[in-house]
């Protein structure tokens, strides 16, 4: 591998494609840095990221990958759950904790719940 660095270094990145692609059984692609990927046009044609909301703003999120087989894909929703916000419901679906222990955990009460 050193040899292969050392030629690398010598050449851009689109040299190092153009004489490798095509005339070695090796695939070969560019590094790319996160913020480089998500600007590439594939990504936009795929419908890849979708805009979300959140308690910060608004930012992008990625969509699946691969649908569920025999379910049509549908847009993620286009706000996003704040930090906390579900922690009662799902300790009281999830947990053997009782009322006063949620409460006493996370300083609130499930909604319609007393204490």
């Amino acid at each position: 591998m050193d040899g292969v660095e050392a030629w690398s270094r010598t050449l851009t990145t689109a040299e190092c494609l153009a004489a490798l692609n095509g005339r070695t059984a090796f695939p070969a692609s560019a590094y790319r840095t996160v913020a480089e990927a998500l600007r590439d046009p594939q990504i936009a044609h795929r419908g890849a990221l979708a805009e979300v909301e959140d308690g910060g703003g608004t930012l992008q999120g990625a969509e699946p990958a691969v649908p569920h087989v025999g379910r049509q894909v549908s847009r993620r929703e286009s706000a996003m759950a704040t930090l906390g916000e579900h922690t009662v419901a799902l300790l009281r679906r999830r947990s053997a904790c009782r009322k006063h222990e949620i409460a006493a955990f996370t300083g609130k009460i499930a909604d319609g719940e007393r204490r």
